[in-house]
């Protein structure tokens, strides 16, 4: 069986509303945290940033508010508002807000 958390079923929502910027600081809110799925809101303030990490799973990082600096590897990515980009299982990856940025990590085992 799947569970949300904080998101009401069936009903229209603003996704980005759900999680607010709050000054110096990254918020993450789960959605979901299945066996083989997880949903994870962000908001995070300009200069923000999650040190290099990998997963064993595809994740996809999808912009819903401002840009990102998404560095793979050693390629460097600035998905903007509206953009999404997808790091290969076991891809060391970084996250750094380029702007007060909010997105949505689906993280895929």
């Amino acid at each position: 069986m799947h569970t949300m958390k904080h998101v009401p079923f069936a009903q229209c929502m603003i996704l980005k509303e759900l999680v607010d910027y709050r000054e110096h600081r990254i918020i993450s809110l789960a959605l979901s945290a299945e066996d083989a799925t997880t949903l994870v809101l962000f908001a995070m303030d300009r200069g923000e940033s999650i040190s290099e990490e990998f997963s064993s799973g595809l994740e996809m990082i999808a912009v819903l508010e401002g840009s990102l600096e998404v560095v793979i590897g050693t390629d460097v990515f600035h998905p903007k508002e509206g953009e999404m980009i997808a790091v290969p299982p076991l891809a060391p990856h970084a996250l750094k807000a380029d702007e007060r940025c909010k997105f949505l990590q689906i993280g895929l085992e």
